[in-house]
């Protein structure tokens, strides 16, 4: 009895090891003059889960912008902020590719605050 469970309890747990293995990131970055941005991707056949944060690079704690906007190849975004950088999230389930943008292209990324100021620059992928 004790050593059926010891099988079942290394067989549930392989499955779930090899199930998180599946995973393949990829990374990008880029600044412009006042901002810096990373990109990160997580995903595999199944589910993808992307992240971008912004940081201005003169923040201080208490930095608030009025009307941020990310633009991203494209399509404009809210970001959540939290001391100084923004983050911009997106998940997707059962379509591969649908949240991620293409491997080894640089992402093209433009940030308007307070009303009038405008910058833009590329994220790239990381060596």
């Amino acid at each position: 009895m004790l050593k059926s469970r010891k099988a079942i309890f290394i067989v549930i747990l392989g499955v779930i090891l090899v199930g998180c293995s599946h995973y393949k990131t990829m990374h990008s970055s880029g600044e412009s003059a006042h901002w810096k941005g990373e990109y990160s991707a997580k995903y595999n056949d199944s589910k993808e889960d992307t992240k971008y944060f912004f940081s201005f690079k003169n923040a201080k704690k208490d930095t608030l912008f009025k009307d941020f906007a990310v633009d991203i190849n494209g399509k404009e975004y809210k970001g959540e902020y939290n001391k100084g950088t923004y983050k911009v999230s997106t998940s997707c389930s059962g379509v591969s590719g649908a949240c991620r943008d293409p491997e080894n292209e640089p992402i093209k990324v433009s940030i308007n605050w307070d009303d009038k100021y405008k910058e833009t620059f590329f994220l790239k992928p990381d060596k």
